[in-house]
């Protein structure tokens, strides 16, 4: 069980690095060509060129990383509890049990974030727009300033919460599932150990009442 387990982490690490690999490979392509239309439009407004870049690679990192938490939140996997695998023996319950915590808070975010979504639609499409239309004042304000802030929210929101729930889902999964293969190794030494002890008890037992 514990070399189960061993392999088990060292599969982690290899999905963990493939994943960040092709995940460094798509964010770069991502983050390039969300950055060739920006400076092509600060080209084209080179009296706030400097402006335009400086603002646009802050609004799109911050978007990015918004929408790379809301992915996070919406990928986190849930992990087999272990005191529900040792359900079916209830008289010797689980020694030791996974902190859901993390689960419970993602549980209960993404569905406040989807219900305010549904209640609050127009709402947020009003605040959309006024978001928009601040952002394209801070880039220039010039003609096609609305288009350019817009499209930047909506291409780094999207793609970071693509990239958040990726790897979320490819590295959590794995961390948790090898998480629960230890702690059940762990479990199952300690109730050997029991066992052993409870037996070599009895026989001492036996032992001393075989010598009255």
């Amino acid at each position: 069980m514990a070399q189960q387990g061993e392999i088990s982490a060292e599969r982690s690490v290899d999905i963990f690095l493939n994943a960040l690999k092709k995940l460094s490979v798509g964010g770069a392509f991502l983050i390039v060509a969300g950055a060739v239309p920006l400076v092509i439009y600060g080209l084209a407004n080179r009296s706030h060129f400097l402006q335009i870049v400086g603002v646009g690679s802050m609004v799109s990192a911050a978007a990015a990383v918004a929408g790379g938490f809301a992915g996070f939140l919406f990928g986190i996997p849930r992990s087999a509890q272990v005191d529900e695998v040792a359900s079916s023996n209830l008289s010797r319950p689980a020694l030791l049990r996974v902190n859901t915590n993390l689960e419970q808070i993602s549980d209960w975010l993404t569905k406040i974030l989807v219900g305010v979504s549904l209640v609050q639609l127009p709402h947020i499409a009003d605040a959309g727009r006024r978001l928009t239309a601040v952002l394209a004042d801070a880039i220039g304000g010039d003609p096609g300033s609305i288009g350019m802030a817009g499209s930047m929210l909506v291409y780094y929101l999207g793609n970071g919460f693509l990239g958040g729930y990726y790897l979320t889902r490819t590295t959590l999964t794995t961390v948790f599932a090898v998480s629960d293969v230890q702690i059940r190794d762990i479990d199952d030494r300690v109730r050997r150990a029991e066992e052993r002890s409870e037996e070599a008890l009895e026989k001492v037992e036996r032992a001393v009442d075989g010598s009255r």
